[in-house]
C-alpha cells in the first residue's frame, strides 16, 4: 500500500481570527518569516511526496491567507468557519483524499519525521486514526507538546458526523474518534522514552507570551534547519530555564 494507493493528503488547519492572539500565524516569527510559512514548507518536504493543501475559512479576514498558500504553491480551500470537521470532510472530498493528516498551523516546531513516521505506520498497518501517545497514554493533541500530527481515514471523519452533532466535536475534528475507541480503530504510537513524561513543555502557540517565548527558542536553536532532533531540543530547553519556567506559566494558564 501507497500515498498513492491511499489518496493521504495533508491538510493544514489555518484561519486568522484566533480569539486569544490575532493573526498569530501571519506575525513574523523568525528572520521574516511567519509560522505558517514555516508548518507549510515543513510539511511540503514529506519524503512520500503526500499532497499539502491549506484549508481556511470562508471569513473574509481569512482571504489574506490565499495568497500566502499562492506564494508557497500550495492549493488552497475554503470552508465552514465553526464547523471545522465539515471543512476538512469537504476539503478531503474536493480533493479527492481518502486518508488526511491533520496539521494545526500554531506549531513551528512540528517534526518533520514524524509525519513521515506516520504516513509510514499507516501505509504499512492503516487504521481510522493513528498518533502519538504520552506516558498517561493521553493522545498527543491533547498535550501542549506541538511536535506532532495525526492521520485519520476520511471514512472516520464522515461517520463521526453521523454520531455526533456535538459542537465540541465539530470544532475538535479527532476528538470523538479516539474518545470512543468503540467505533473505531484507534492506534497510538509510544513517544521516545525522554518525551513521553515531559508534561512540563509547551511548543504550541495560543498567547502573545506563548509566541515571544517560541520566538526566542526558534531563534536559538533552530535557525533556518527544515529538521531537528527532538532529544537535542529537549536538552536545550531544559538547560535554559528561564524558557522553561515560562512554559510551564504558560501551560497552567492554557489548560487543555
Amino acid at each position: 500500500m501507497t500515498v498513492k494507493d491511499e489518496n493521504i493528503g495533508i491538510i493544514v488547519q489555518a484561519r486568522t481570527g484566533s480569539t486569544r492572539l490575532h493573526n498569530k500565524i501571519v506575525k513574523p516569527f523568525y528572520n521574516g518569516l511567519t509560522i505558517l510559512d514555516i508548518i507549510l514548507e515543513r510539511v511540503k518536504s514529506n519524503r512520500y511526496g503526500a499532497l499539502v493543501v491549506l484549508a481556511t475559512s470562508t471569513n473574509p479576514s481569512d482571504t489574506a491567507l490565499e495568497k500566502v498558500a499562492k506564494h508557497h504553491n500550495i492549493p488552497f480551500f475554503k470552508g465552514d468557519e465553526q464547523n471545522v470537521l465539515k471543512r476538512f470532510v469537504d476539503a478531503a472530498d474536493y480533493f479527492g483524499f481518502s486518508t488526511i493528516m491533520r496539521v494545526c498551523s500554531d506549531n513551528p516546531f512540528l517534526h518533520l519525521n514524524s509525519i513521515d513516521e506516520l504516513i509510514g505506520e499507516y501505509t504499512r498497518n492503516p487504521a481510522d486514526y493513528i498518533s502519538f501517545m504520552n506516558g498517561e497514554m493521553v493522545p498527543v493533541i491533547r498535550t501542549h507538546l506541538g511536535l506532532f500530527t495525526e492521520i485519520i481515514s476520511v471514512a472516520a471523519l464522515k461517520k463521526t458526523q453521523q454520531l455526533t452533532s456535538e459542537a465540541l466535536f465539530c470544532e475538535h475534528v479527532t476528538n470523538y474518534i479516539y474518545t470512543h475507541p468503540e467505533n473505531f480503530k484507534v492506534k497510538l504510537l509510544p513517544l521516545p522514552s525522554f518525551l513521553k513524561n515531559r508534561n512540563d513543555i509547551r511548543l504550541t502557540i495560543d498567547t502573545l507570551e506563548d509566541f515571544e517565548i517560541l520566538s526566542e527558542l526558534y531563534s536559538a536553536f533552530i535557525a533556518d534547519a527544515s529538521n531537528f532532533d527532538i532529544k537535542s531540543l529537549v536538552d536545550f530547553i531544559d538547560n535554559n530555564l528561564a524558557l522553561l519556567e515560562g512554559m510551564k506559566n504558560s501551560i497552567v494558564k492554557n489548560s487543555k
